[in-house]
């Protein structure tokens, strides 16, 4: 069984490089992008936000349901 997985998910990574290589266009001319501080910040504090809880949800409590 893991031999015809590996077998469907091997060609489903062929399609999808060939895929790309046949529609994506390729770029000519690349322009200095800016930096998103904003973005950067918000993701920042929502993955601190989200480790916090995994890693402390169950000392504080919130995974203990009471009757």
């Amino acid at each position: 069984m893991a031999r015809v997985l590996f077998w469907v998910a091997a060609g489903i990574a062929v399609l999808a490089f060939t895929g790309y290589a046949v529609f994506v266009p390729s770029i000519t001319q690349c322009s200095p992008g800016r930096i998103d501080v904003v973005g950067i910040i918000g993701l920042a504090l929502g993955l601190v936000g989200v480790l916090i809880a995994v890693s402390r949800g169950g000392e504080w409590g919130w995974g203990i349901r009471e009757p």
